[in-house]
């Protein structure tokens, strides 16, 4: 071929093949003969890059970058050189050179994809440096070869290796998060309290290790896709407003992708497909496949953290982006919506603290219904003291108090309960008890006293257990077909009990007058 009748010979390599063509060896051949022979050291370096990065993740993206020049491009370009003094069709080039640059920009983009879906992302720095640098080796064999267009070709490869690193930015983010709720729920579970530590502190604790993953990780994720700009301002310059838009919509993803695991907690929230389809990615958020509502102490915390989101997260991370990234048009502003994502955070707050009464209620119903189906009514003897259900009822209802305090806001528990009547020390008469019992078999429609709203505060979440359970209470006395005598007087002093005890837990207004 040409290169051994180069090295066979004291001719040159132009004056080799001007020989060869004076011998009648067709054109075509000569082209044909000289490209598949440098080709073959310019495949293998191109294998030995793919094999790299399918292998392992580039720690180094600008070392993977220069080596790649120095085992490819280099090649390349001394065969584009050549090429051009010692024949004239440049066909057969531009056709190899497609073939080969289509791989080097398919390796170079793998290799800058190191560290997406792990908290280990490639630096911004390095990123950037490698683009740079792969910028400036293309820009001489572009000259060579302008058909094949690598300016466009190496504009492409910065714009989606910098996208899927703002991507991989938030990805980080996501697994964080994941991570965090993840390890509150086994804490929730295993119950892993501090010494001392009431139920209230230890979820109050739990939350402020969640939000403080949010906040710092949301700063973090914001300030390193900043960094992608600093470090080279140029090489996004072109599309500076389309970058902030990109980081505006994933910062709004990861928000949707947190407030839809918080509230699938609940069991009330999209299926992980349902999630997974919305999102269009497989988010670290996405919910798990189970579904159901979680404990009711994790349901507390997570309820919470949504309601700090609405009140100050979400706030301080529209602060953060304007900080970040300025916005210069109302289309950035737009993908990034204060307001909307505050009533997002707010509906999942509502859902996570109506599962929580929903489960606290259930329990306390269920432990009513079941006392109140074993007693024989109508053969019951003289009460001679409260049945247990009903300090078992106060019990639950002081567990549910010691839940929320500190993890809720108060929202005025505690407020006036001495102007409750029956929660002093003092007994009402008996004759008012008995008018009270009397119409748990008159009043059909009491369930009308009993007010759906439930704000995500300490006073609203009692109440509306209070009163859920009262209704337990209420509903299945009316269900006994018949008592004896001794049986409504155990009623009356069951009912005497609950009224003493329970008031204290409704605090607001509307919940006192329903108790």
């Amino acid at each position: 071929n040409v290169e051994e009748s180069v090295v066979s010979s004291s001719l040159d390599a132009l004056e080799c093949v001007e020989l060869l063509e004076r011998l009648g060896a067709p054109a075509g051949e000569l082209q044909g003969a000289y490209l598949a022979s440098r080709a073959v050291a310019m495949e293998s370096a191109l294998g030995d890059a793919e094999q790299t990065v399918s292998t392992s993740a580039v720690t180094d993206p600008r070392a993977f970058v220069v080596s790649l020049s120095a085992t490819f491009l280099e090649d390349f370009r001394e065969t584009a050189g050549e090429y051009a003094e010692l024949f004239k069709d440049r066909e057969p080039l531009v056709s190899l050179g497609r073939t080969l640059l289509q791989r080097y920009f398919a390796v170079v983009k793998r290799g800058l994809a190191g560290g997406a879906g792990t908290l280990d992302v490639t630096p911004a720095k390095g990123l950037m440096a490698a683009l740079a640098q792969m910028a400036a080796d293309l820009s001489g064999i572009n000259r060579l070869v302008p058909e094949i267009r690598l300016g466009d070709r190496a504009s492409e490869v910065v714009e989606t290796a910098t996208r899927g690193r703002v991507g991989a930015a938030f990805m980080a983010l996501e697994l964080k998060l994941a991570d965090a709720i993840k390890k509150t729920g086994a804490d929730v579970e295993a119950r892993v309290t501090n010494e001392g530590d009431e139920p209230g502190a230890f979820l109050l604790r739990c939350f402020v290790e969640l939000s403080d993953v949010l906040l710092a990780g949301v700063k973090e994720a914001l300030a390193d896709t900043r960094s992608l700009l600093e470090e080279r301002p140029v090489m996004v310059a072109s599309w500076r407003e389309e970058f902030e838009s990109l980081v505006r919509g994933h910062a709004t993803s990861t928000l949707d992708a947190l407030l839809a695991r918080l509230t699938h907690a609940s069991g009330t929230g999209q299926s992980a497909a349902a999630a997974a389809s919305t999102s269009g990615s497989a988010s670290p958020l996405a919910p798990p496949s189970t579904r159901g509502a979680a404990p009711a102490p994790l349901l507390l915390v997570f309820a919470r953290l949504a309601s700090f989101m609405e009140t100050d997260g979400v706030p301080h991370i529209a602060r953060e982006l304007q900080s970040f990234f300025p916005a210069s048009s109302e289309v950035n502003q737009s993908l990034f919506v204060e307001e909307a994502a505050r009533v997002k955070s707010a509906g999942a707050a509502d859902a996570l603290v109506r599962a929580y009464v929903d489960l606290s209620a259930r329990r306390l119903s269920l432990m009513i219904r079941q006392s109140i189906a074993m007693c024989e009514w109508n053969g019951m003897n003289e009460p001679r003291d409260v049945r247990s259900v009903a300090s078992f009822v106060v019990t639950d209802l002081e567990a549910v108090e010691g839940e929320t305090r500190l993890i809720l806001e108060d929202g005025g528990h505690g407020s006036g309960a001495n102007d409750v009547p029956g929660s002093g020390s003092g007994i009402k008469p008996l004759t008012g008890i008995e008018r009270g019992v009397a119409d748990l078999f008159r009043d059909k429609d009491s369930g009308r006293v009993f007010n759906e709203t439930v704000d995500p505060t300490q006073a609203s979440v009692l109440g509306a257990v209070t009163k859920s359970a009262l209704k337990s209470f209420t509903e299945c006395v009316r269900t006994v077909p018949s008592f004896n005598r001794c049986g409504y007087q155990q009623i009356q002093v069951d009912a005497a009990y609950l009224d003493r005890h329970v008031a204290r837990f409704a605090s607001i207004e509307e919940d006192r007058a329903g108790v």
